[in-house]
């Protein structure tokens, strides 16, 4: 059975501040870098990758030294999903003070504001209309954030928007500004303007949305309420080497 296999590469993901190493099929890298906002990469020599992809019997597996087990998607929507989180989490691991906040946020007159929210809570949206208004968006979905200094940083990631659309995002943008799978797409970047990776930027604003609507928290308490949404250190309890990628 034909795969991708023959064209895997190993590439260098890195910004400013990072270097992963990704083995991946050249067109999976060609198009994530489409929806990275502010990351480069450049082929390199086969090296030891921190994240693995392949196409192989029809699915999509993921594999990274940060993961128990190899990760199986049928979707090429739902793999660069996966992707996307591994990223991030290795980011997290070479820069082990930095927490990951579950979070969005948006920059509007010079001004950095974080939303904070439960899932279905509408920040998401609120933050996807800001950046239709033109403000720029810092996060749709994670930061990072520094606790000793006090700051945050971005991650470059597109926006998610989950499935089914709906009219008013659907009117909005073109057919080609969106990447659709089963059940999330992204938006490819510069169809809204998108922090890149690695902006670090301290905070002016805080709101909290719930479902009785949004609420603007005091500057001061940010760490009382962020707590919550602030996720683990490691993807898995589990570090392999990448001879190990695929073996389960």
């Amino acid at each position: 059975m034909e795969t991708l296999d023959s064209s895997t590469q190993s590439f260098i993901f890195y910004t400013k501040d990072t270097k992963i190493i990704v083995l991946a099929p050249t067109l999976f890298t060609e198009l994530v870098l489409h929806l990275l906002s502010g990351w480069r990469v450049d082929k390199v020599d086969d090296i030891e990758a921190c994240i693995a992809l392949r196409y192989l019997d029809n699915q999509w597996q993921i594999d990274s030294i940060i993961c128990n087990s190899t990760i199986i998607r049928n979707d090429l929507v739902d793999a660069v999903n996966i992707f996307f989180l591994l990223l991030v989490y290795n980011v997290k691991r070479l820069q082990p003070s930095s927490k990951l906040i579950h979070c969005a946020g948006y920059e509007q007159n010079n001004e950095n504001t974080l939303v904070l929210g439960t899932h279905g809570s509408g920040k998401s949206m609120h933050v996807i209309t800001q950046g239709i208004l033109g403000n720029k968006v810092l996060a749709d979905d994670l930061v990072l954030f520094y606790p000793r200094r006090g700051l945050f940083a971005t991650l470059g990631l597109p926006i998610r928007l989950r499935r089914p659309i709906g009219e008013f995002i659907e009117n909005y943008f073109n057919a080609s500004d969106l990447l659709v799978g089963s059940q999330i797409a992204y938006v490819r970047k510069n169809a809204i303007p998108v922090a890149p990776a690695g902006e670090v930027f301290s905070l002016d604003k805080f709101e909290q949305f719930d479902h009785d609507g949004v609420k603007n928290i005091s500057i001061f308490s940010v760490l009382r309420h962020a707590k919550k949404y602030v996720l683990g250190d490691h993807f898995s309890s589990v570090k392999k080497n990448s001879k190990d990628f695929f073996v389960n």
